[in-house]
């Protein structure tokens, strides 16, 4: 003796087969969308070079323009930036022992680069568009 199929609900009065949706739970609105910014409005950007002799920084400010300087470091640059600008900044040392760039955004360190011997070059070139 073969088993009888299972029973199927069928629509309403059980005349016609009933179609199902599949359910999505849409993100809690505490939880930023993927296109959603971490922050708006003006930015705080610090670029920081530190080490030994001189170096030469080069650097994008806000305004677009391409900058290029000799410190000595400590050495340090802060700009306000808004929502769409970017900015970058790179350095070559001209002596011997470490040179280290940081990038800091808010407060927050965003990339730090080192770089040790003669010549020693670091990017924290990684532009940032807000």
């Amino acid at each position: 003796m073969s088993p009888l199929p299972a029973p199927v609900a069928t629509g309403p009065a059980f005349g016609s087969p009933r179609a199902t949706a599949p359910v999505t739970t849409p993100p809690p609105d505490d939880e930023p969308g993927e296109d959603a910014p971490e922050h708006s409005g003006p930015h705080k950007v610090t670029f920081a070079i530190r080490g030994n002799g001189r170096a030469s920084v080069s650097f994008t400010a806000p305004d677009g323009r391409h900058r290029r300087m000799v410190v000595s470091p400590p050495w340090s640059r802060t700009f306000t930036v808004n929502d769409g600008q970017k900015v970058d900044v790179n350095a070559h040392g001209t002596g011997s022992g470490e040179l280290t760039c940081t990038l800091s955004v808010d407060g927050e360190l965003v990339k730090s680069a080192t770089s040790s011997g003669g010549s020693s070059t670091v990017d924290c070139g990684d532009s940032l568009g807000f």
